[in-house]
């Protein structure tokens, strides 16, 4: 082993989403980071809390994506103008003695590390493009390197593939698989603000629903952690989002004083949907939307409330309770998803 490298492994992880997580430990559950999204947006493409590091790759996924982690007794020798990607940030590593790896919707990946304060160099390579890479595998590889510090410095970006220092426009999927759009679409969906309280109550009303009051995937979870807090797993809370009546009584469909509510409501109603049932299908080469609703009144709500932001061309398939949208781009321009929809008229 290298002289100075305390323990080393070599990991394949999964990322999705354009995010790599980097945890300090294993958490009982997962904690919201939308926060550290927007700061990582709205920065350098990095940012950290001391417990976790966000790291926004170029690509979109890479399902099979090579990380090798290294535990050095003092900081190694600079090497960033061998990479494509460089950031640097602190990391705790608790008691556990475990750095965890996490992207949304993903299986989480362990490995043992010393606990300490750490500085993080996180390195990449073999990127291709900004966005869908064109493949589940694209072939870029990372590492991490880790050395102890006392010194606080924040995260910052030493190095981008893009030469120019501004990204490159983000490139849609050149493809008609549907399951490429539909990531795209709830990529953007769960990186949204959560906005006002009624739209935050309209939106997770909404996911409640559609998933029976049973939240499942991580996506829908993560969604409503960072829509309610706290509140996203009080039993109560299904009550006070109007999905159950005052004689205790569950609502079928949803709750009245959302679909007549503010249009801001509506178009959280149709994210939430989007984000608990929806996928996006190439059909003719149109872009549609189909939503799985869990009983017809669901549907019929759905509908209504499509009808309200002047979604004209929706129905519903009686058979089936699945509401299909013809013109998926101008729904998502209504409701705010505007980067997905402007993907699908630019490719």
């Amino acid at each position: 082993m290298t002289p100075g490298i305390v323990v080393a492994h070599d990991l394949v992880v999964a990322m999705d989403y354009g995010q790599l997580l980097l945890r300090g430990g294993a958490p009982d559950h997962y904690p919201d980071d939308t926060a550290l999204l927007r700061e990582a947006m709205d920065g350098d493409g990095v940012a950290a809390d001391g417990t976790t590091v966000l790291v926004r790759s170029p690509h979109q996924n890479n399902f099979a994506m090579a990380v090798r982690v290294e535990v050095w007794d003092r900081a190694a020798a600079d090497d960033v103008d061998d990479w494509d990607e460089a950031f640097e940030a602190d990391l705790n590593v608790d008691a556990n003695g475990t750095l965890r790896f996490e992207s949304p919707t993903l299986p989480g990946t362990d490995c043992a590390v010393p606990p300490g304060h750490y500085r993080a160099l996180i390195t990449g390579r073999g990127i291709v493009t900004q966005g869908w890479p064109g493949s589940t595998t694209p072939g870029d590889s990372w590492r991490v390197r880790l050395w102890p510090t006392d010194v606080e410095l924040g995260p910052r970006r030493l190095r981008s593939w893009n030469k120019t220092g501004s990204p490159p426009a983000a490139v849609p999927p050149t493809t008609v698989d549907s399951r490429d759009w539909t990531l795209l679409l709830r990529a953007e969906l769960l990186a949204r603000d959560a906005g006002d309280e009624c739209c935050r109550s309209a939106e997770a009303a909404t996911l409640l629903r559609l998933t029976n009051n049973t939240p499942t995937g991580d996506d829908v979870v993560r969604r409503l952690d960072t829509l309610l807090g706290d509140r996203a797993r009080d039993p109560g809370v299904s009550a006070e989002l109007g999905l159950v009546k005052p004689n205790g009584q569950p609502v079928i469909g949803l709750p009245p004083t959302i679909v007549l509510g503010k249009v801001c409501c509506i178009a959280a109603i149709w994210r939430g949907a989007l984000l608990a049932g929806g996928r996006l299908t190439v059909k003719s080469g149109r872009l549609q939307a189909a939503v799985s609703c869990p009983n017809p009144e669901t549907a019929l709500s759905l509908v209504g409330s499509g009808h309200r932001i002047g979604t004209r061309d929706l129905r519903m398939n009686d058979a089936t309770n699945r509401v299909l949208v013809k013109d998926a781009p101008a729904l998502l321009e209504v409701i705010g998803a505007t980067e997905t929809a402007a993907a699908w008229r630019g490719r």
